[in-house]
């Protein structure tokens, strides 16, 4: 049976009982751990913000940087 959870955190407190009670490797090893771990990253990926990426960065030009860019229409 696979394990459901509300949120992301609960789901967290469950791993980190089941870690504390058998060990990292043999819990995350476990056909129980296996299962619920689908549900788990659906919930940290619809609870967790996208971050938000430049698209383009400005670079200030200086000395002969400015007056190639002036004399190519890039500035």
């Amino acid at each position: 049976m696979t394990k459901m959870f509300a949120t992301y955190t609960e789901a967290m407190e469950w791993v980190a009982a089941g870690v504390a009670a058998h060990g990292r490797n043999k819990f995350t090893s476990s056909d129980e751990y296996r299962a619920a771990y689908p549900h788990i990253v659906a919930l940290h990926k619809a609870e967790t913000p996208k971050r938000t990426r430049r698209t383009r960065v400005e670079i200030p030009l200086f000395g002969s940087s400015l007056i190639m860019a002036i004399k190519e229409g890039r500035a």
